[in-house]
């Protein structure tokens, strides 16, 4: 598959990474699964370009569909349902498909959970497969796949079918592909219409908006209907258009139930993006809704274990965390980062929080300080452009502070500035922390939190006090109890897995 080919590997290795710095190589699986959690598919980042970030995941993929085919699916059902990912994990269904894997079948109920997730994998199938060839003609896509779709297709309603019902693949599409059974004269008729293009258009707010216009009146209806994942990112549309007082304590409402908020698997920088889309609005009711986005967080963050002792959270705000996750998105990486600092924050008594890039900053916060305002708080604090991680640690060093755990939250694309044109190599994050370990305290633990997954890392995970986590949901933090307790790694989590996890 080209330059990016690669063999089984089980050991980390020294290598250097984007800046020309020492960094580790991962084995492959744990490679993988940091390159997964935090990819959008055809999306660019900072370092590298799509396709050859694309060519790099689809060679780890095709690597460990040779020698573990289940552990790929059980790392896409993962994704799906712990990391809350979408694009990822489909695109890893369509390529197992492809290469014969297996365990297709069996694991499609834990990957496919919503209508449009059908058509996407096969509109991936489509693009990597030249030979698909007619859609209409069920028997070209892979067996296993078609057998799996099948097995899930009578899970959704009528209603998703209608609110997902696109191009390039449309439902149409689908059904003759798969060519699902009916076990009910109401699934019969269904299939029915969805196979001669007669399912009729869902009531969704945004058939609402675009089919009535952008109004006041039919913002207020969409309210009624609208989802807590679009309710977030619609705040400011709402507040534009002025909707009455009334409308506006439905949405509040909203924002702070527990119950909803707790089902919504938001990833938490959703509520950040929204926060920074309305605090300086000029709308009066702005404050209200700031005040429920504050609620909401603190809501989602419940049932995140607690820690013991002092915890230590870093987070890196160099240039190149300075980069959207998406062109489709506002928020970057290094919000991320601030956003799980402040969390972290929060699940201990005792606490210290930093940032860094040319330098390394402490920050200032009260324990009854909200997540939203220290992760401003966070970014406010100016520190450079270069990713001088070891800092972070040599800070804790040099102040002789014991900690029981360190997180630093990077794209651990990180080097020593002061020592990048004199050759210096000396200064990194694997030399602070051997030092900690030696000199204060020798039964810390350190995570590190990968948010971009570039393929390597500042130190190795045959560290036994060494974690790697990767990821944009706060439910990565629930792993951290198992770690200091039965030192399991994400692979072991993963490993866990099977067809029936996630049904």
């Amino acid at each position: 598959m080209g330059k990016f080919t690669s063999k089984i590997k089980t050991k980390t290795t020294k290598t250097i990474n984007y800046e020309g710095a020492v960094a580790y190589k991962m084995p492959v699986k744990l490679d993988l699964y940091t390159s997964v959690s935090s990819w959008l598919v055809n999306e660019p980042k900072f370092y590298g370009n799509v396709d050859d970030e694309t060519e790099r995941i689809l060679n780890l993929i095709e690597s460990v569909n040779k020698t573990d085919p289940e552990f790929i699916l059980k790392l896409a059902a993962f994704a799906r349902n712990e990391l809350h990912l979408r694009s990822a994990p489909t695109y890893i269904l369509a390529i197992a498909a492809m290469n014969k894997n297996p365990f297709t079948r069996w694991y499609v109920p834990s990957i496919v959970k919503r209508a449009d997730e059908l058509a996407e994998v096969i509109s991936i199938l489509q693009v990597k497969n030249e030979n698909l060839g007619d859609k209409t003609k069920g028997t070209m896509l892979p067996n296993g796949l078609r057998r799996g779709l099948a097995d899930v297709f009578h899970k959704f309603s009528r209603y998703a079918f209608q609110k997902y019902n696109r191009k390039p693949v449309t439902m149409q599409d689908v059904i003759r592909l798969v060519h699902p059974l009916p076990s009910t004269e109401e699934q019969e008729k269904l299939y029915k219409d969805i196979a001669s293009d007669n399912l009729g258009i869902a009531k969704t707010w945004e058939t609402l908006i675009s089919g009535q216009g952008s109004t006041k009146e039919n913002w207020e209806k969409a309210v009624e209907i609208m989802p807590i994942m679009a309710t977030i990112r619609n705040l400011r549309n709402l507040l534009d258009k002025e909707i009455s007082d009334d409308k506006l304590f439905d949405v509040i409402d909203k924002l702070t139930d527990e119950k909803i908020i707790r089902n919504s698997k938001q990833f938490p920088f959703r509520f950040l993006s929204a926060y920074k889309s309305i605090e300086n609005n000029s709308n009066h009711n702005a404050g209200r809704l700031l005040t429920a986005l504050n609620t909401a967080i603190e809501i989602s963050i419940k049932n995140l274990p607690r820690f013991d002792g002092v915890t230590a959270a870093f987070a890196d705000n160099s240039r190149s965390m300075d980069q959207n996750i998406s062109a489709k998105s506002e928020v970057r990486a290094h919000e991320i980062a601030n956003v799980f600092a402040a969390i972290i924050s929060k699940l201990s008594q005792n606490n210290i929080i930093g940032t860094f890039a040319d330098e390394f900053k402490v920050i200032n916060f009260a324990a009854q300080d909200s997540v939203l305002s220290t992760a401003q708080r966070i970014k406010q604090i100016y520190v450079g452009g270069s990713t001088n991680g070891y800092l972070s640690i040599r800070y804790l060093n040099d102040k002789n502070i014991k900690v029981d755990r360190i997180f630093t939250l990077s794209d651990e694309q990180m080097y020593d500035s002061d020592g990048y044109w004199s050759g210096s190599r000396n200064n990194t994050l694997k030399v602070e922390w051997n030092k900690y370990k030696k000199n204060v305290n020798p039964n810390c633990y350190l995570y590190s939190v990968d948010l971009v997954g570039y393929g390597t890392t500042q130190i190795p995970e045959n560290d036994p006090h060494v974690l790697k986590i990767a990821g944009w949901s706060d439910s990565i933090l629930k792993y951290i109890p198992y770690f200091e307790k039965e030192k399991q790694s994400m692979i072991d989590h993963i490993n866990k897995v099977n067809r029936n996890t996630y049904i």
